[in-house]
C-alpha cells in the first residue's frame, strides 16, 4: 500500500506560485455596475480602513471581506466581486539591475497564461522601490483587471495584487488608485541587493551599531554584519509562517549564510518553537486531512523535536474524526476504495480505527 509523499517546505516562493494562489478563492462574487458609486469619487476622497502585513501598511475600503489565510497573505473579497491579495516574500536578493530583475520576473509569472501583468512603472516609497502595472485574470466566470504592485525593500518584497470585473473597473478606479497610493513599507526599506564586494551570507565584518528599535534586531558589537542580517532574515521568516530551528537554519544556509551565521540567526530570532511547532500544525491541519501521528511525523519531518511535534498536534485543536473524513474523501477523488480498503489506508496514516471507520462512512461507504 502506498503512502502519501510528506508535504515538504518550499525554499523559494515564488511569483508564479502567488499568482496560482490567487485563483484560488473564488475571483468572483456578482459583478454589478450598480455600485454605490464610491469608485467613480476622486482617489482622495475613497475611505480607507488601515491595515498592517509585517512592515507594510495598507487601507481597504468598507465592505470589502477578509478572508484571514496567514501562511499566505491576506485576501479580500471587493464589495462588487473580483479579489485583492497581500503577501511578502522575504528570501529575495535582487542584482544591481532591479528593472531587468523584475522584468523576469513578470515574464515568469505571466507564461501561466491565465494572468498577465503589464509593463511596470518604477517609483520610490522612502527608500524602498516600488513597481506597478496593469492586472488581468482571466476566470471561468469572466475577465477581472486592477493592478499589481511590488514593494522591494530590506526585509523581502511586499507583493499586492487587485482586481475587479471589468465591466466595474472604470466604476472602481478611484478605489484601486487609492488602494495603491496607500501601500507603504515603514522599516527596514532598503532593497536586499547582492554586495559586488561581499557576500550578504558570508561577510565579517563586525559592527558596533546599537540595536535597531524597528526591526527588533539586536547588533552588539560581537556581532558580524552577516549574523546581523542573519538574525533579520530569521526574524522575517518566523514572523510569516511556522519554522523549526533546524529547519530555520537550513534555510538561512539555503540563502547563502554559512552554517555558524545561520545557526546565530535562528539562536538569536526570539523564537517560541513549540508555537512555532503548532502555528505550523494549525496550517497543515487547514491544508490537508492529518491524523494526529501522521502530523507529529510531518512536523518532526519540518525538523521540530519530538517534544516540540507532539505539542504543536497535540495543542492545534483539530477534529480528528473531521480530519479522517477530509482524507477520505481525497482518496475517493483519486481512486476507488472498498470501504475496509480505505479503513486500511486511513489507519496506515496514522488514524485510530475508529476515526477511520468515520471517515470511511463519511464518504459513503
Amino acid at each position: 500500500m502506498k503512502r502519501s509523499i510528506p508535504v515538504k517546505k518550499l525554499a523559494v516562493v515564488s511569483l508564479v506560485i502567488v499568482l496560482a494562489l490567487f485563483g484560488l478563492p473564488a475571483c468572483g462574487g456578482s459583478s454589478t455596475s450598480d455600485s454605490d458609486g464610491s469608485g467613480s469619487a476622486a482617489a482622495s476622497n475613497i475611505q480607507l480602513n488601515e491595515e498592517k502585513y509585517f512592515w507594510l501598511t495598507y487601507g481597504v475600503p468598507d465592505g470589502w471581506e477578509k478572508y484571514d489565510s496567514e501562511d499566505s497573505g491576506n485576501f479580500y473579497t471587493p464589495s462588487v466581486g473580483g479579489l485583492m491579495y497581500v503577501s511578502m516574500t522575504g528570501d529575495i536578493t535582487f542584482s544591481d539591475d532591479l528593472d531587468s530583475d523584475m522584468k523576469a520576473f513578470v515574464e515568469q509569472a505571466n507564461a501561466s497564461g491565465q494572468t498577465e501583468i503589464g509593463s511596470l512603472e518604477r517609483g520610490s516609497d522612502g527608500d524602498a522601490v516600488t513597481y506597478q502595472g496593469d492586472l488581468t485574470r482571466t476566470e471561468d466566470d469572466g475577465v477581472y483587471k486592477g493592478f499589481a504592485k511590488f514593494t522591494l525593500s530590506g526585509s523581502g518584497m511586499y507583493m499586492m495584487l487587485v482586481c475587479v470585473p471589468e465591466a466595474d473597473l472604470e466604476n472602481q478606479q478611484a478605489t484601486l488608485d487609492a488602494i495603491a497610493d496607500s501601500m507603504h513599507v515603514t522599516s527596514p526599506t532598503a532593497p536586499n541587493q547582492q554586495d559586488s564586494s561581499s557576500d550578504a551570507g558570508s561577510a565579517d565584518t563586525t559592527s558596533t551599531s546599537p540595536a535597531n528599535s524597528d526591526t527588533g534586531v539586536a547588533t552588539s558589537s560581537s556581532a558580524t554584519v552577516s549574523q546581523q542580517n542573519a538574525v533579520a532574515k530569521a526574524k522575517s521568516y518566523v514572523a510569516m509562517t511556522g519554522f523549526s530551528h533546524d529547519g530555520l537554519v537550513g534555510q538561512l544556509e539555503y540563502e547563502g549564510f554559512s552554517t555558524k551565521d545561520a545557526t546565530y540567526g535562528a539562536d538569536n530570532c526570539g523564537a517560541d518553537w513549540n508555537a512555532e511547532a503548532l502555528e505550523k500544525a494549525k496550517s497543515y491541519v487547514d491544508m490537508s486531512g492529518f491524523s494526529h501521528d501522521g502530523l507529529v511525523e510531518q512536523l518532526e519531518y519540518e525538523k521540530f523535536t519530538a517534544d516540540q511535534a507532539a505539542y504543536g498536534a497535540d495543542n492545534c485543536g483539530a477534529d480528528w474524526n473531521a480530519e479522517a473524513a477530509e482524507k477520505a474523501k481525497s482518496y475517493m477523488e483519486m481512486q476507488s476504495f472498498s470501504r475496509s480498503g480505505l479503513i486500511d489506508q486511513l489507519i496506515y496514516e496514522g488514524f485510530t480505527q475508529d476515526q477511520a471507520a468515520y471517515g470511511a462512512s463519511s464518504v459513503g461507504l
